[in-house]
């Protein structure tokens, strides 16, 4: 356990001091860059459903409340490699990114109610060059180009606890036995909170580069370095609707209901901007800062606005051993109220929204599985959603379709698990066809890691 834990506090803070996952979208150069939708490896392979889903081996990291539906303390992580093909026009361009999609961490007694959660993951990424090439009068052919790297990352820290309601199951009797009857877990309800700590650096700069070595060029450095503290609360309920016993009164077949939500309210957030003008000169290819000409720093206040999900699932459990979940999901984050001070003209606030449906299927129980391919749970589902920014007045609209793989670990004789899923979608503007548009591909790699079974954590033994 110990060397688990350092490996994972080791994890937690390299990712700290790391930036945020990246991006080559020219729309992550406004406001706070392009906003990462959230969610832990198996909930992407399933449209990164969050406010109800629940897999008990592995982290849901949108609802704070699912921590207590663990089995047991579980570490999980994963990466993203994501492809973006652009397409204006008739001209195109394709590039590679990736990174650490999250770090989390709850720790949980085997059987115990409550779970402490920790983690970090990454909430925005920017990452762009852009560059216009045209004729001046007078001085010949000149350059400007736009880049931008950076992002923000969210930490975390949590705690939930489950409260479960039970009740007694009666079994027919023959004629001249007594009646016999089981007391049942007919109900969970979780609840949860989280702090959560935002925080990290935005970086742009504009250079225009006038090709005759005659004249000087110019250059704008942007840095804008982001903090702020919100919460979040979350709930979900379980309930059992249907269940048979075979002769021996063990359960056979299940039929659960999950309804689940999260809401974080508005929170504050400063933003230190320090801008630098400057004169530079291009000699061999190497740009060399001639002059300083400018240095503006201040402070802008801004918030994140208030959010919710919510969402329902229906879980079935049949006599063969096979379990079919499907879920849907909905979700508002209201933009409006932010601070404008952050945007190009032309570019404004609006109320992102988000719609999503996934199903999972896994063909046998873990008990009469023959093979891994009978073990593991197969996922899909489609995501559909509008960002939180405006341009000249229409909204980007991106639709992702997603599949996703998740199998035990084989041998490990615990509930580590490893992930695999696809997305592909599409990001475009509403009502402008001539609009940028951007097909999106992402490779999703993750592990659920939690102890051997007879090492039972956090609970102290009875003999030394």
């Amino acid at each position: 356990m110990k060397s688990l834990l350092i490996a994972s506090l080791t994890l937690v803070l390299t990712c700290t001091s790391a930036k945020a996952q990246t991006s080559l979208s020219p729309y992550s150069r406004f406001a706070f860059g392009d906003l990462i939708t959230m969610g832990g490896p198996a909930q992407h392979g399933m449209a990164s459903l969050g406010a109800a889903m629940l897999d008990r081996s592995s982290i849901n990291s949108s609802n704070p409340a699912a921590g207590s539906f663990l089995h047991r303390t579980t570490f999980q992580s994963g990466i993203g490699i994501h492809s973006l093909k652009l397409t204006e026009g008739s001209a195109s361009g394709e590039g590679w990114f990736g990174g650490i999609t999250e770090a989390d961490f709850v720790l949980k007694k085997r059987s115990g109610r409550g779970a402490f959660q920790f983690g970090i993951r990454p909430l925005s990424g920017s990452g762009y060059a852009i560059t216009d090439r045209f004729e001046e009068v007078g001085i010949g052919e000149v350059e400007i180009s736009y880049t931008g790297d950076g992002g923000l990352s969210e930490a975390h820290l949590g705690w939930s606890y489950r409260f479960d309601g039970q009740r007694w199951h009666s079994f027919d009797a023959a004629a001249g036995q007594a009646a016999d009857s089981l007391n049942i877990i007919a109900h969970g309800t979780s609840f949860g909170a989280q702090v959560q700590q935002v925080f990290g650096d935005l970086g742009q700069t504009r250079s225009v580069n006038i090709i005759d070595p005659g004249y000087l060029d110019s250059q704008i450095k942007r840095s804008a370095l982001h903090r702020g503290v919100g919460f979040k609360l979350g709930i979900i309920h379980e309930r059992l609707i249907g269940a048979s016993y075979d002769v021996d009164r063990k359960l056979r077949s299940s039929t659960l209901l999950r309804i689940g939500a999260t809401a974080a309210p508005s929170f504050g957030l400063n933003v230190d901007e320090t801008t630098e003008w400057s004169s530079t000169q291009e000699l061999s290819g190497i740009v060399a800062q001639i002059d300083s000409v400018r240095v503006e720093s201040g402070i802008i206040t801004t918030s994140f606005p208030m959010a919710w999900t919510l969402g329902l699932h229906i879980e079935r459990n049949t006599n063969e051993g096979r379990r079919i979940e499907i879920g849907a999901e909905i979700g508002v984050a209201d933009w409006t109220q932010s601070n404008t001070d952050l945007l190009d003209p032309g570019v404004a606030f609006t109320e992102a929204a988000h719609k999503a449906f996934g199903l999972s299927y896994t063909p046998r129980r873990l008990d009469d599985s023959q093979s891994i391919l009978d073990r593991s749970t197969y996922r899909m589902g489609l995501r559909s959603s509008n960002g939180y920014l405006t341009f000249d007045g229409n909204r980007a609209l991106t639709q992702v379709l997603s599949m996703g793989v998740t199998a035990p670990m084989r041998g490990s004789r615990s509930g580590s698990q490893f992930h695999f899923g696809i997305e592909v979608g599409q990001r475009s503007i509403e009502d402008n066809e001539s609009a940028l548009l951007e097909d999106l591909f992402t490779l999703r790699f993750g592990v659920s890691l939690s102890p051997f079974f007879k090492n039972i954590w956090l609970v102290p033994r009875k003999y030394d």
